[in-house]
């Protein structure tokens, strides 16, 4: 019965790592020609949330992925943030002016994106609207994440989930 478990268990984790693995490989489709400009978004507003961690020691900011499917669709009626105010993008996402502080403010998200709003401008999307009660102040950047540190941004990943899961699983049936 125990082996039994326990090769469940290896299967699950070891299906749940291809999962994460499947998601992070591109396809054999025709790369988009935007994905340049998306990437160098997305490394500069990790930059500005990294040094913003620093300076004001935030120590759980999470490292942003990008998020092609935020770009799409604005809520009707969308108004453009200011410098000073996020504004509602659409259901779950966020809209950040580029000349502000960025996504800073809610170091918690973790889904971004970057789109040139005809109305706007250049704006940053979020999956988390501004929250300051949300970080962690007065600790150094990174120490205060629950997985992964990268440079002071928060990191997981669904390999390390895995791992977590069988570890606990073992130790709570004695295998």
């Amino acid at each position: 019965m125990k082996n039994a478990l326990l090769v469940a268990v290896i299967f699950l984790c070891r299906s749940s790592v291809n999962y994460a693995l499947a998601q992070s490989t591109p396809s054999n489709t025709t790369p988009d020609p935007k994905d340049k400009e998306r990437q160098g978004c997305l490394k500069d507003e990790n930059q500005n949330r990294r040094g913003y961690a620093k300076m004001n020691k935030i120590g759980n900011m999470v490292k942003l992925e990008y998020d092609k499917s935020m770009e799409l669709n604005p809520i009707e009626g969308f108004e453009c943030p200011n410098q000073l105010q996020a504004q509602k993008y659409k259901e779950g996402v966020w809209a950040f002016s580029k000349t502000g502080d960025g996504t800073s403010d809610s170091p918690l998200a973790s889904k971004f994106a970057c789109v040139q709003h005809e109305k706007c401008g250049f704006l940053l999307l979020i999956n988390k609207g501004p929250k300051h009660a949300d970080q962690a102040k007065g600790k150094e950047a990174g120490t205060a994440c629950s997985g992964k540190v990268d440079d002071g941004l928060c990191i997981g990943s669904a390999a390390s989930f895995g791992f977590f899961f069988l570890i606990s699983f073992i130790s709570f049936f004695n295998l």
